[in-house]
């Protein structure tokens, strides 16, 4: 009834695992690539059009501003920022660098240098598209994997277990800027102490009783 099937292998190995139909929402991976069931895992993948800007250039997708590190030439480069989906990867084929510069720095791909700046370019192409960036966070706390149904390449620039840390990372960097009132500021507090009312125009604090005294005020009733 909880969704356990347990088989026995030829072997005589015993094998549990849990169906996902059976699974709870909250346990059930979610799938982040361009071709996933879930249209927020197709809204996450780096194929996605999410149009945004890092240190003052303008990129459609974050597989274009990843694929046009790939190019030294400036032209070539601003070229491929302006594209997404298979468009976008496809502009990449062909180079063979293992290192690129971007603001005056060499990095090597693969290369901590190169993680972080991919979660910059993801960070900022969901904060700047907050409507995708909402619907991400409530998917918290579910686990994420990206399978497209392809065999990965082993040389990849920028490999899936990174991809999924990176937006893992994310997730939670968001929520927590919105549980401070970074994001989402003006609501109440969660925590805010039963028969309190939050005043937001002094950011004071008013008992529920003052408050009933003053709405059952004659001045109140005009």
């Amino acid at each position: 009834t909880d969704g356990r099937v347990i088989r026995e292998m030829a072997d005589g190995k015993i094998v549990e695992h849990r169906s996902k139909f059976n699974t709870s929402l909250d346990e059930r991976p979610l799938n982040i690539a361009s071709g996933a069931f879930e249209s927020i895992g197709k809204a996450l993948s780096n194929f996605a059009r999410r149009p945004f800007v890092l240190d003052g250039k303008q990129y459609e997708s974050v597989e274009g501003f990843y694929q046009g590190l790939k190019w030294s030439d400036p032209v070539k480069r601003a070229e491929v920022a302006q594209l997404s989906g298979p468009d976008a990867k496809s502009a990449g084929r062909g180079s063979k660098a293992t290192s690129f510069e971007y603001e005056g720095k060499t990095i090597d791909f693969r290369s901590p240098e190169h993680y972080a700046l991919m979660k910059r370019a993801i960070k900022a192409s969901l904060e700047q598209n907050p409507a995708i960036l909402a619907e991400f966070q409530a998917t918290s706390p579910r686990p994420m994997e990206h399978k497209t149904g392809r065999r990965e390449n082993p040389k990849s620039g920028y490999p899936s277990a990174e991809f999924i840390k990176t937006l893992l990372e994310v997730r939670s960097e968001t929520l927590a800027a919105k549980g401070d009132g970074s994001i989402g500021a003006g609501r109440p507090p969660l925590d805010n102490p039963a028969g309190k009312m939050t005043d937001n125009t002094n950011n004071g604090v008013v008992p529920v009783p003052d408050l009933l005294k003053t709405l059952k005020s004659p001045q109140a009733q005009v």
